[in-house]
């Protein structure tokens, strides 16, 4: 979801558009859940060389409090901002990881954009930050309690990026032995019962 925008951090930088992407999707655009990856590209441009500033994108409910705050220098093409930065526009990706145990309700992501070295706020149209977006939170995600899946050999072996559950045989889809060549089509005689240990990222940075 792309939100259009024009706000003016200081004289020399502009935040001209946002997009957010990891939703629930249809139409829950702005819905995600506990424990989600809001990703945030910012169109951003220097209108003249500038300083490298620091970014921080906060995110608070209803009420003002601050549940988290991600402070980082900008991207730059696949590179961090770390130089004085000429002229021009810039897309930034960054992931804003929401706490599993977040409450339910609606919550705001803005954006500040200070000076790393003195810490001095550029001021957003005049705001100490800018509003970039409001988003809803809904309850977790809760995977299903693996004895009730049904697999008829269990077992928990973590490998790397997977844990395997186990597995189940249906030896009258094959020979006298598992060596012996399977019936082509329909279901397979080995099916295994796997979850994954990580969670995509994509392009993101969190």
């Amino acid at each position: 979801m792309e939100l259009p925008m024009h706000v003016a951090f200081g004289p020399d930088l502009v935040v001209s558009k946002v997009a957010l992407a990891g939703d629930m999707g249809d139409d829950k655009a702005t819905t995600f859940r506990a424990g989600d990856l809001v990703a945030v590209t910012i169109q951003w441009e220097a209108r003249d060389t500038m300083k490298p500033p620091k970014f921080s994108l906060r995110l608070a409910d209803s009420s003002g409090r601050q549940w988290l705050a991600t402070d980082y220098m900008p991207q730059v093409g696949c590179e961090f901002l770390n130089s004085r930065q000429p002229a021009g526009t810039q897309l930034d990706h960054r992931g804003i990881s929401l706490p599993p145990d977040l409450p339910p309700g609606q919550y705001e992501v803005s954006l500040v954009v200070y000076d790393p070295e003195t810490g001095a706020v550029k001021p957003a149209d005049g705001a100490p930050g800018a509003l970039l977006a409001r988003i809803n939170v809904v309850g977790a995600a809760i995977p299903p309690d693996p004895g009730t899946l049904g697999i008829p050999v269990r077992f928990e072996r973590p490998m790397a990026t997977l844990e395997l559950l186990g597995y189940g045989w249906n030896p009258a889809r094959c020979g006298p032995s598992r060596a012996a060549p399977c019936e082509s089509g329909g279901a397979p005689p080995l099916r295994a019962g796997q979850r994954s240990l990580l969670k995509c990222r994509s392009n993101w940075w969190g």
